[in-house]
């Protein structure tokens, strides 16, 4: 019984050993998921570590822009709408028009019933989130376009 329960152990373990490294890419250059990074990359990467500058501009009395100055936006601007306070506006959709454009469309407002769309939080999240900056970039809100105000 101990010899069976002995072969069980070392097969136990031997398969252990063979699913981690079949789990397990080759080493790349991207942290070993086996995918190396190119120079191409590599310097695109470094040079999208710089200052990045988030603005919003009125375009007309329903939309809006969110201006990218010093990156690209990517695909997850779907989920764009939820870093933004909206107060009272009532958010209807938004459309990338460019790499460093998206263009917002809201609620129309009135004199007797404004409301203002404001950038916020963490904008070091959202711009490691919604841009191709990554992590390592200095992410800022231009001060003077913080927020769009309707009508």
């Amino acid at each position: 019984m101990k010899k069976a329960t002995g072969q069980f152990g070392v097969i136990a373990i031997t398969l252990v050993i063979a699913f981690t490294m079949t789990a397990c890419g080759k080493s790349g250059g991207d942290g070993g998921s086996g995918t190396p990074v190119s120079n191409a990359n590599r310097a695109q990467m470094i040079q999208s570590s710089g200052e990045i500058t988030f603005s919003l501009d009125k375009r007309s009395s329903t939309s809006f822009t969110i201006t990218v100055e010093g990156a690209n936006w990517n695909k997850n601007v779907s989920q764009l709408h939820l870093s933004l306070r909206w107060e009272p506006i009532i958010y209807t959709g938004h459309s990338r028009t460019s790499n460093s454009v998206i263009t917002v469309t809201v609620s129309e407002r009135t004199a007797d019933n404004p409301g203002t769309a404001t950038l916020q939080g963490n904008i070091i999240g959202f711009g490691a989130l919604f841009t191709d900056g990554g992590n390592t970039s200095k992410y800022k809100v231009n001060p003077d376009k913080q927020s769009v105000s309707f009508p």
